[in-house]
Order: C-alpha cells, then structure tokens, then sequence
C-alpha cells in the first residue's frame, strides 16, 4: 500500500483515517517504462496518461462533478450493506468458492469518508470499491485469482489461495518466485496469513475499462474485487479505533503490520450475503444486485 513505506506513526494515522487526505499518482517515466517497457520514453509516458484518464474518469463532461456523484453512491451501497448486518459473505466464481464470516457489528466503508472533525473527503482516486473486514477466524475455502498480482516486483498471472478457519493453508502461484516472495513476508509477520479486508468492485470499473495492468495497487485494486492479507482497517469494526490489538482480535479483527491486496476476478463472480440463514444477492457476474 501507499502508505506502507511512512514511519509507523503516519501509517497509523492514514490506515484509521484520522485526518482527511487524499492518495494520488502522477504518471512518471520510470512508472510507464514499468507497464510498457517495449515504447520509448515519451510513447510509455502518453500512454500511461491516455490509461489513467480513462481509469480516472477524466474524459466525462465535468470529472469533479462525476466523483462527487460517484463517491456519494458508494457511500450509500456500503451503508446499505452496514444496515442489512448480514453474518457472512459466500464468494463463488471460476475455481472460486469461499466464504467469509463477518464480526458482530463491521462496518462497509466506500467512497466519501468523513473525519473526526466533520470534514468530507474521497481518501483515494481512484477509488470503486466498498470493503469491510472478514472474522480472523471465519474464512473457510478457495480462491483461484487469475487477474494479475504484483508484489515487490515480481508478477504472476495466477493465484491460488485456500484457508480454513481463518488461517491461510496453502497459496501457489503460476510463478514459484511471487510465492516464495510473498510467503517470506506473510510468514514473517504476525497475523500475515489471515485476512484483513474484503473489498467488493463493480465490473464495469474506470479501471478495468483502462485496460491496464498498472502495477500499483492504488489503481490495480480498484480494478476489481479484492482480498487483503493482513492489517483490518480499524474503522471496519464499530468503535475499533478505541480498542486495545487484543479487544479488536477478540472482536474479529486482524491486528498485522503488513496489508497486501490480492485482486480476483470481478466478471465471472457472484456474491451472496447470509443473515439467519436467508441469503441476499449482492453482485452477480461482478455486477451490483441491489439498489440504492
């Protein structure tokens, strides 16, 4: 993440939103020579502009006023889905089937955010997802990610991920080094191998119509629907920012100094709420199935 190479302190701050900001990216040549390496500098750079405007919503009539729009409706689905308290998620897909226990009392967050002071803000652009956390202990099942990962400079065009009870069982990847890359640092950090985050995306994404692998979380993420090791966001949990690491694990948080995001596969994707046993559409084949 962004943020991940500030000292712990300003990570803190950023991670639990307590201060309105907003996470940007300007295209750069080092960047654009990252995703095009065949262009010459100025061809790489263009076109990793002409992506990121597409991604970036910057060629609709009035961009401003279509974030505005566009971050208060994600705003209303994560509310909706707070209010509805369903007990779990069930993710089913292409070599996909998984569920997702929820904690009593999560929050979905998603597009305007407001601070402690009262303050609106949109804390990324791009921004197309609606994300809570999954219980530590209540993730169960398979996950086959065949949109592209990116970790510390290694890439792999597929993923697979299993768990029981929380905890990561297995994890292979098309390319031997990405695993043993990034099962060096899920095992060496504590709660590494269990999640932090459930993202949801819309598969008609800005991101996804830019038709880009952008190496980047910021953009990739918001590209399609996403898991994350690691780290729950405070705010996802109800009055988790004043609880102690041990009352937020016992509340079925994750508490982990890492946070990797693992994007999958939006399009061929359907989800389903559980609340006492009856189930609720949520996307189906990556679109949203309720209404605002």
């Amino acid at each position: 993440h962004y943020y991940m190479d500030a000292g712990m302190r300003g990570a803190t701050i950023l991670r639990n939103d307590a201060i309105p900001h907003t996470a940007a990216m300007l295209p750069n040549v080092y960047w654009a020579k990252k995703i095009f390496p065949e262009l010459s500098e100025k061809e790489a750079f263009d076109a990793l502009w002409e992506r990121m405007s597409t991604a970036l919503y910057l060629d609709s009539d009035d961009p401003e006023q279509y974030w505005k729009e566009h971050s208060g409706e994600l705003h209303s689905r994560a509310e909706k889905l707070t209010s509805m308290a369903f007990d779990k998620l069930c993710i089913k897909g292409e070599g996909t089937d998984i569920s997702m226990e929820l904690p009593e009392n999560h929050i979905w967050i998603g597009g305007t955010m407001v601070s402690a002071g009262g303050c609106k803000y949109i804390p990324q652009i791009p921004t197309e997802e609606i994300f809570t956390a999954p219980h530590i202990n209540g993730v169960n099942g398979g996950i086959n990610i065949r949109t592209g990962s990116f970790f510390r400079g290694s890439y792999t065009p597929g993923l697979k991920v299993a768990f029981a009870d929380g905890e990561m069982e297995s994890l292979t990847s098309d390319v031997p080094e990405f695993a043993e890359s990034l099962l060096s640092v899920i095992r060496t950090n504590d709660g590494g191998d269990r999640l932090g985050e459930i993202a949801l995306v819309c598969a008609d994404s800005g991101v996804k119509a830019a038709d880009c692998f952008f190496c980047h979380n910021l953009f990739d993420e918001n590209k399609c629907s996403h898991m994350a090791f690691g780290h729950a966001y405070r705010f996802s949990i109800a009055d988790g920012e004043g609880m102690s690491d041990a009352e937020f694990r016992e509340s079925g948080g994750n508490v982990c100094t890492f946070h990797y995001d693992i994007m999958f596969d939006s399009e061929n994707m359907s989800v389903t709420a559980v609340k006492d046993g009856a189930e609720t559409p949520i996307m189906t084949e990556g679109h949203w199935a309720f209404t605002v």
